[in-house]
């Protein structure tokens, strides 16, 4: 298959972030009349399906003639020779339409269709964190979210959907000595903010914090499911804090794994899994995951990023294929130093080793926010798939 990109808008711009130029580039320069007029004349091979996406006007008949499919890549009218790309592609994710023309690697949820119309949602993007073992830092990847988020100017809670353990306050309050607010003291018809923490005034953080419910409070999972529909009223992105989950456990419907994740995933939420680099845990998860598509957990949503153990030897390292299961965002190490910075409880470090990932699970979910790396500079070649 040959596709390429002629003319510039949210849709075309947001491919052209995430393929190759090689890929989707014409094989000859001018501006976009110019190329239109020339893909008439060098038609790509007969034998390979030739799509074409665009927002430039004009007459596309004579290159639709010569087997182009050419879409029109806005919410008017297509012009003669383009049909609309909303006919095919309208409720497919960035990720969906990139993997199926270039089989690039997107990690972008967002609905061509919302690209195309300039929709905006207005209701809170929502991350949960979670993962299939203890130990492996679901927590401390939740908070750093929260906070490089908020260091970003997004408005963000952090939630303790970990109802047993109280895990994120063990963070900021071990000794549970702060008189705070839990999920459990909002009521429904309250605003949202009657179940959340200031986090600049308490606890010198840039974002807010829901905790678990203390010891006697009670919240069901229905109780949270409601408060985070609140909640997504009034703060802009909202990371969910989840104790380990199973396959097993999201089909409990008394667990937060059955109640809350699975139906939220279900629903299009993005959910980050923690998965601890090794043999043993990583076979574990490869078995987990396989099970999703029966439970009917779509993998478009669901985000992977792996942590290798201090100690672990570089060698013996080898990364999952997670391509079946979702998008993988990368591999941290630990280092000494973060290690005894999280024991002390801190959250103001940094480490490359760690920033880097964290940085492509926010332009995961938070697409567009400036935390978006640097693309990779690639040659460009004729429809070729070739890098540097």
């Amino acid at each position: 298959m040959v596709a390429l990109v002629i003319g510039s808008n949210n849709l075309l711009d947001t491919i052209r972030k995430h393929v190759p130029e090689q890929s989707w580039h014409p094989p000859f320069g001018g501006d976009e009349i110019e190329q239109m007029r020339m893909l008439a004349q060098v038609p790509a091979p007969r034998s390979q399906q030739k799509i074409v996406l665009t927002n430039v006007g004009g007459n596309w008949s004579s290159v639709a003639q010569l087997g182009w499919q050419v879409l029109w890549c806005e919410p008017t009218s297509p012009p003669v020779g383009c049909v609309s790309v909303l006919q095919s592609f309208a409720d497919d994710t960035v990720r969906d339409l990139c993997a199926r023309l270039w089989r690039a690697e997107a990690p972008d949820m967002r609905q061509v269709g919302d690209l195309v119309h300039g929709r905006t949602h207005t209701t809170a993007t929502m991350l949960q964190v979670t993962g299939f073992t203890g130990g492996v830092g679901k927590t401390t990847s939740a908070w750093r979210l929260a906070l490089a988020a908020a260091e970003h100017g997004v408005r963000t809670l952090l939630v303790d959907a970990n109802r047993d353990q109280s895990s994120v306050r063990s963070f900021f309050d071990p000794g549970e000595r702060l008189q705070v607010r839990t999920v459990a003291d909002w009521v429904q018809g309250a605003p949202a903010v009657a179940g959340a923490n200031q986090g600049s005034r308490l606890f010198q953080v840039p974002f807010d914090i829901a905790f678990a419910p203390s010891a006697g409070q009670e919240a069901s999972w229905e109780h949270y499911r409601q408060f985070l529909h609140e909640a997504s009223l009034v703060w802009d992105f909202i990371v969910v804090d989840y104790d380990r989950v199973s396959v097993e456990s999201m089909q409990d419907d008394a667990s937060a794994g059955g109640a809350l994740l699975a139906p939220l995933l279900r629903a299009g939420t993005a959910t980050l899994f923690v998965v601890k680099a090794g043999l043993q845990t990583q076979g574990d998860a490869a078995r987990q995951l396989r099970s999703f598509d029966f439970l009917g957990l779509p993998n478009q949503f669901c985000g992977f990023k792996e942590v290798i153990p201090l100690g672990m030897d570089e060698r013996a390292y080898r990364t999952l294929n997670y391509k079946p299961f979702g998008v993988f965002l990368g591999a941290e190490r630990m280092s000494d130093m973060v290690a005894d910075e999280i024991a002390q409880g801190k959250t103001g470090f940094s480490d490359p080793q760690l920033d880097d990932v964290r940085d492509r699970v926010l332009d995961w979910v938070l697409p567009d926010r400036g935390f978006a790396h640097e693309p990779t500079v690639v040659k460009r070649c004729w429809f070729g798939r070739k890098n540097r």
